[in-house]
C-alpha cells in the first residue's frame, strides 16, 4: 500500500482472536518496544468498538498519534450506534461513503488538529487528479439523509445484523463471536463447518445471495480459515427487518446445509426482494 511506497515500516497490530478485538496488553508492549509515530486502528471485519480511549492513553506514553480507519462503520458512528473515535482520542478518522453510509464511492477525512491537514493536502494534490462534481453532489444528498434519518437507519442496521447472526446460529451455522452477541456493527461472520467457503459463496450466488470471502481465526494459535462475511446495510436500506433476517437465514441454510436447488431458492429470494421495492430512510421523491 501507500505506506510502503513512502518507506514507512509497518508492524501488525496485536489481536485478541477470542474477543475479536485489539489485544490491548500486546499493543502496550509493542508501543514500548517499537515506539511508532502512528497507531492505525481499524479493519475490514469490525464487529465491536475498539478500545480507542485506552489506546490513546498508551500512545501518549510514546508520543504516537492515532489514525482510526472507519471505512466500514462511518454511517453507524453518524447514527450514534458505534463509537465516536474522535471523542475517544483519535487524531484522524478516515472512512468511505459507500458502506454503512449509503452513498457513491468516495472517502471522508476528519481531524482534530488543523496542522495535520497540511501534509495531507499536499499528498492529495500529488496523488488525486479529480473529485467528480456529480459524485460530490450525490455524497451531499447522502449526508443530508444521514442528518435526517441516520439514527433510525443505523439502529436498524445493527438490529438486523444481530438478528441475522442469531437466526443463522439457530439454523446450525457457526457464527463468529456468538458468545459476545454476534456483532455490534453491520457485519456477521460465518465460520466454515463441513463446507469450503469458496464453494459456499458460489452456491449462495446461484441462490441469489451475495457474500464476501474473508480470513477468520477460530483461535490465536489456529491457522486462518476462509469464512463468509455478510452485511445488513443494503437490505436495511430497502426496509427489511429482523423478521426478514430469519427468512434470509433459512434460505442460506437450505442452500448450504440442506443443499437444495439454487434456482428454486433464487426464485424465493427474488420474491423477498420484490416485496421491498422502495429505498427507505430517504427524502420523499
Amino acid at each position: 500500500g501507500y505506506l510502503s511506497w513512502i518507506g514507512a515500516r509497518v508492524v501488525d497490530m496485536p489481536w485478541d482472536y477470542a474477543r475479536h478485538n485489539v489485544d490491548l496488553d500486546g499493543v502496550r508492549r509493542a508501543l514500548r518496544e517499537r515506539r511508532p509515530s502512528w497507531l492505525i486502528i481499524g479493519g475490514s471485519r469490525p464487529l465491536f468498538p475498539y478500545p480507542v480511549s485506552a489506546m490513546r492513553a498508551e500512545a501518549d506514553q510514546v508520543g504516537a498519534r492515532i489514525l482510526y480507519d472507519g471505512s466500514h462503520i462511518l454511517g453507524l458512528w453518524a447514527g450514534g450506534q458505534f463509537q465516536n473515535p474522535l471523542a475517544e482520542g483519535a487524531d484522524i478518522v478516515t472512512g468511505s461513503t459507500q458502506k454503512t453510509i449509503p452513498g457513491p464511492l468516495g472517502g471522508l477525512l476528519f481531524c482534530r488538529d488543523a496542522e495535520l491537514l497540511r501534509p495531507i493536502a499536499q499528498i492529495c494534490d500529488g496523488v488525486l487528479g479529480d473529485h467528480g462534481n456529480a459524485r460530490v453532489a450525490a455524497i451531499g444528498v447522502t449526508l443530508a439523509e444521514l442528518v435526517a434519518f441516520g439514527r433510525e437507519y443505523a439502529g436498524a442496521i445493527v438490529a438486523n445484523a444481530r438478528a441475522l447472526g442469531g437466526a443463522l446460529a439457530a439454523e446450525g451455522f457457526t457464527i463468529a463471536a456468538a458468545d459476545l452477541g454476534f456483532t455490534s456493527s453491520h457485519q456477521v461472520l460465518v465460520l466454515p463447518d463441513g463446507w469450503r467457503a469458496p464453494d459456499a459463496a458460489a452456491a449462495l450466488e446461484r441462490a441469489g445471495i451475495q457474500c464476501s470471502l474473508v480470513a477468520l481465526h477460530r483461535a490465536a494459535d489456529a491457522p486462518a480459515v476462509t469464512g463468509l462475511r455478510l452485511g445488513t446495510s443494503g437490505v436495511t436500506r430497502r426496509g427489511m427487518t429482523p423478521a426478514e433476517m430469519k427468512v434470509a437465514a433459512r434460505l442460506m441454510a437450505r442452500a448450504l446445509l440442506h443443499v437444495e436447488d439454487g434456482e428454486v431458492i433464487r426464485k424465493e429470494v427474488r420474491e423477498l426482494r420484490a416485496a421491498f421495492p422502495d429505498v427507505r430512510y430517504t427524502f420523499p421523491a
